[in-house]
């Protein structure tokens, strides 16, 4: 590979002009093999990271969604309900048509907005009848009904929303959307 000052110098010097050509020819085929190779490594790099960066974000749109859901002790995944059995003095309790009560525990691995639309619910060892509450951690929460045959909770954590729906439909159900 010759810089343009070294071609110039060679072109000044006495040598024989097929001597001069086979030299210059040489330093353009090792200057045109090293731009292929570099450009063949670039192309391989780019391909790598194309390659993990899909991987990431596969990963990380069917990995865990950063909230999990027990509904007395009955974990609920996205669409689906569970009917709540009447118990004797238990937490989920179906009293009647017009009132529930019912435990979840929510496990979450960021800050979450907990509200509802009617009724009221208590973290357990943070406070009682809230309609709103900053979880930082992991809650356990019982939720009423209030005499309402229906029920939404809202969990917003990070830029996601989970809906839990508390309804009497002939028995109560817990549903998450």
């Amino acid at each position: 590979m010759f810089t343009d000052k070294q071609r110039q110098a060679w072109s000044a010097a006495k040598a024989p002009d097929e001597l001069r050509e086979r030299i210059l020819a040489s330093a353009e085929k090792e200057n045109n093999n090293s731009v292929l190779l570099k450009t063949q490594f670039s192309r391989i790099v780019a391909a790598a990271a194309c390659v993990v960066l899909v991987a990431v974000a596969v990963f990380a749109a069917f990995s865990g969604n950063g909230i999990e859901i027990s509904v007395n002790g009955t974990a609920v995944g996205e669409n689906a309900s569970i009917a709540l059995a009447e118990t004797q003095g238990g937490i989920a309790l179906a009293r009647s048509a017009s009132e529930a009560e019912v435990k979840l525990t929510i496990d979450i691995d960021s800050d979450a907005l907990i509200t509802v639309d009617s009724g009221s619910f208590d973290v357990i060892g943070e406070g009682e009848n809230l309609t709103e509450f900053s979880a930082e951690d992991n809650v356990e929460i019982i939720w009423r009904s209030n005499g309402m045959q229906k029920s939404e909770m809202t969990v917003d954590y990070g830029r996601k929303t989970c809906v839990l729906v508390l309804e009497y439909n002939g028995e109560w159900t817990v549903t998450r959307k």
